[in-house]
Protein backbone atom coordinates (compact mmCIF):
# COMPACT_ATOMS: atom_id res chain seq x y z
CA UNK A 1 0.00 0.00 0.00
CA UNK A 2 2.53 2.49 0.81
CA UNK A 3 4.15 1.97 -2.60
CA UNK A 4 1.11 2.67 -4.24
CA UNK A 5 0.71 5.48 -2.11
CA UNK A 6 4.18 6.94 -3.18
CA UNK A 7 3.87 6.03 -6.54
CA UNK A 8 0.83 8.19 -6.71
CA UNK A 9 2.43 10.97 -5.14
CA UNK A 10 4.56 11.16 -7.56
CA UNK A 11 2.61 11.10 -10.56
CA UNK A 12 0.18 14.27 -8.68
CA UNK A 13 3.10 15.91 -7.81
CA UNK A 14 4.29 16.45 -11.52
CA UNK A 15 0.84 17.36 -12.45
CA UNK A 16 -0.47 20.95 -13.19
CA UNK A 17 -3.87 20.86 -11.29
CA UNK A 18 -4.93 24.24 -11.02
CA UNK A 19 -7.60 24.02 -13.44
CA UNK A 20 -8.53 21.37 -11.22
CA UNK A 21 -8.61 24.05 -8.41
CA UNK A 22 -9.92 26.58 -10.45
CA UNK A 23 -13.12 24.31 -11.01
CA UNK A 24 -13.86 23.58 -7.45
CA UNK A 25 -13.42 27.33 -6.35
CA UNK A 26 -15.81 28.52 -9.06
CA UNK A 27 -18.35 25.70 -9.40
CA UNK A 28 -17.74 24.20 -12.75
CA UNK A 29 -18.32 20.28 -12.34
CA UNK A 30 -18.15 19.53 -15.86
CA UNK A 31 -14.68 20.65 -15.77
CA UNK A 32 -14.20 18.71 -12.30
CA UNK A 33 -15.55 15.73 -13.48
CA UNK A 34 -13.50 15.74 -16.88
CA UNK A 35 -10.27 16.18 -14.67
CA UNK A 36 -10.86 13.99 -12.34
CA UNK A 37 -11.86 11.06 -14.92
CA UNK A 38 -8.42 11.71 -16.95
CA UNK A 39 -6.39 11.40 -13.92
CA UNK A 40 -8.20 7.93 -12.80
CA UNK A 41 -7.58 7.15 -15.94
CA UNK A 42 -3.58 7.68 -15.47
CA UNK A 43 -3.79 5.85 -11.73
CA UNK A 44 -6.22 3.85 -10.41
CA UNK A 45 -5.79 -0.10 -10.86
CA UNK A 46 -8.92 -2.07 -12.24
CA UNK A 47 -9.34 -3.45 -9.00
CA UNK A 48 -9.95 -0.41 -6.49
CA UNK A 49 -13.16 0.57 -6.55
CA UNK A 50 -13.75 0.84 -3.15
CA UNK A 51 -15.17 4.59 -1.66
CA UNK A 52 -11.78 4.58 0.48
CA UNK A 53 -9.94 4.26 -2.62
CA UNK A 54 -11.20 7.21 -4.01
CA UNK A 55 -10.91 9.26 -1.13
CA UNK A 56 -7.58 8.91 -0.88
CA UNK A 57 -7.59 9.76 -4.66
CA UNK A 58 -8.59 12.93 -4.22
CA UNK A 59 -7.29 13.98 -0.66
CA UNK A 60 -4.26 13.36 -2.58
CA UNK A 61 -5.27 15.66 -5.42
CA UNK A 62 -6.24 18.30 -3.02
CA UNK A 63 -3.38 18.59 -0.86
CA UNK A 64 -1.75 21.55 -2.65
CA UNK A 65 -4.59 23.45 -3.19
CA UNK A 66 -3.43 27.06 -2.57
CA UNK A 67 -3.72 28.07 1.12
CA UNK A 68 -6.68 25.85 1.35
CA UNK A 69 -6.79 23.64 4.63
CA UNK A 70 -7.83 19.87 3.69
CA UNK A 71 -9.87 18.23 6.16
CA UNK A 72 -10.38 14.91 5.77
CA UNK A 73 -13.18 12.43 7.72
CA UNK A 74 -13.50 15.64 10.30
CA UNK A 75 -16.44 15.29 12.54
CA UNK A 76 -18.89 18.32 11.49
CA UNK A 77 -23.03 18.35 12.37
CA UNK A 78 -24.10 14.60 12.92
CA UNK A 79 -21.67 12.90 10.34
CA UNK A 80 -18.48 13.30 9.10
CA UNK A 81 -18.07 14.44 5.73
CA UNK A 82 -15.25 13.03 3.38
CA UNK A 83 -13.60 16.47 2.52
CA UNK A 84 -13.58 19.32 3.71
CA UNK A 85 -11.46 22.34 2.13
CA UNK A 86 -11.57 25.99 4.07
CA UNK A 87 -9.90 29.27 3.19
CA UNK A 88 -7.53 30.00 6.52
CA UNK A 89 -10.12 32.77 6.89
CA UNK A 90 -13.80 32.67 7.15
CA UNK A 91 -14.09 35.44 4.54
CA UNK A 92 -12.63 33.58 2.04
CA UNK A 93 -14.69 29.96 0.61
CA UNK A 94 -15.29 26.67 2.19
CA UNK A 95 -15.81 23.23 0.05
CA UNK A 96 -18.07 20.30 1.50
CA UNK A 97 -17.43 16.98 -0.93
CA UNK A 98 -19.08 13.34 -0.17
CA UNK A 99 -17.96 10.96 -1.92
CA UNK A 100 -20.06 7.81 -3.30
CA UNK A 101 -19.47 5.08 -5.62
CA UNK A 102 -21.76 3.64 -8.24
CA UNK A 103 -21.99 -0.34 -9.43
CA UNK A 104 -22.79 1.39 -12.87
CA UNK A 105 -22.56 4.29 -15.39
CA UNK A 106 -26.26 4.96 -15.38
CA UNK A 107 -26.59 5.28 -11.64
CA UNK A 108 -23.85 8.05 -10.87
CA UNK A 109 -26.46 10.55 -11.06
CA UNK A 110 -28.52 8.87 -8.83
CA UNK A 111 -24.93 8.69 -6.19
CA UNK A 112 -24.39 12.51 -6.75
CA UNK A 113 -28.06 13.12 -5.35
CA UNK A 114 -27.81 10.74 -2.83
CA UNK A 115 -24.38 12.24 -1.41
CA UNK A 116 -25.91 16.20 -1.83
CA UNK A 117 -28.82 14.79 -0.06
CA UNK A 118 -26.17 13.46 2.91
CA UNK A 119 -24.81 16.70 2.94
CA UNK A 120 -27.98 18.12 4.17
CA UNK A 121 -29.18 15.52 6.17
CA UNK A 122 -26.36 15.52 8.18
CA UNK A 123 -26.07 19.22 8.55
CA UNK A 124 -22.49 19.09 7.52
CA UNK A 125 -21.92 22.97 6.84
CA UNK A 126 -23.65 23.80 10.68
CA UNK A 127 -20.08 23.81 11.85
CA UNK A 128 -18.25 25.98 8.93
CA UNK A 129 -21.48 28.32 9.38
CA UNK A 130 -20.59 28.72 13.57
CA UNK A 131 -16.73 29.70 12.40
CA UNK A 132 -18.53 32.38 10.13
CA UNK A 133 -18.04 31.07 6.60
CA UNK A 134 -20.38 32.36 3.92
CA UNK A 135 -19.64 31.16 1.17
CA UNK A 136 -20.03 27.54 1.30
CA UNK A 137 -20.05 25.25 -1.99
CA UNK A 138 -21.06 21.45 -1.97
CA UNK A 139 -20.07 19.39 -3.78
CA UNK A 140 -21.83 15.09 -4.62
CA UNK A 141 -19.03 13.49 -6.22
CA UNK A 142 -19.79 9.94 -7.91
CA UNK A 143 -17.09 7.53 -9.09
CA UNK A 144 -17.99 4.36 -11.31
CA UNK A 145 -14.02 2.50 -12.56
CA UNK A 146 -12.63 5.64 -14.12
CA UNK A 147 -15.20 7.85 -14.97
CA UNK A 148 -16.10 10.56 -12.28
CA UNK A 149 -19.08 12.64 -12.00
CA UNK A 150 -19.80 16.09 -9.76
CA UNK A 151 -23.06 17.38 -8.74
CA UNK A 152 -23.21 21.09 -7.22
CA UNK A 153 -25.76 21.74 -4.40
CA UNK A 154 -27.50 25.34 -6.10
CA UNK A 155 -27.32 27.57 -3.53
Amino acid sequence: MDAVLRWFEEKTEKKELSPLYDSILTGDTGKMSEILSENLMETISFYDYQESYYHGFLAEMLKNIGNYIVLSNRESGVGRPDIVLKYPSVRGKAVIMEIKVSRTYQGMEEKCDEALRQIEEQKYEEELRTEGYQDILKYGIAFYRKECMVKMQKQ
